[in-house]
């Protein structure tokens, strides 16, 4: 339940935003996740680029993406988005993200 308040917040309460909002995720989430582990996305894995540093007030996970880090040379912006979006899907991170504070 609570992932849906989260659609209804960010459509503003409106039922119809909030459908298509759903079913636009569950699409993406079917065409998209697991993204493949490619060599380039083990390779941020492995980098120490992004990684999880305990909880925060409200006990939620404080993941920390050290943007210095990243090379263009060395690494992809795609293998980045990539390897974030496996990290954040494999340790079940998604279902933190608030919306609280979007509304137009």
């Amino acid at each position: 339940m609570p992932e849906i308040l989260k659609f209804i917040e960010a459509s503003g309460w409106d039922s119809k935003k909030t459908l298509k909002s759903i079913q636009e995720y569950n699409l993406w989430r079917k065409t998209s996740l697991p993204p493949k582990l490619t060599t380039g996305v083990e390779k941020f894995l492995k980098s120490g680029i992004i990684y999880l540093h305990g909880k925060d007030c409200n006990f939620r996970p404080i993941l920390v993406f050290n943007i210095y880090l990243v090379d263009p040379k060395w690494i992809s912006i795609d293998d980045c988005k990539l390897g974030i979006t496996y990290y954040m899907e494999s340790n079940n991170l998604f279902i933190f993200i608030g919306i609280k504070g979007n509304k137009r």
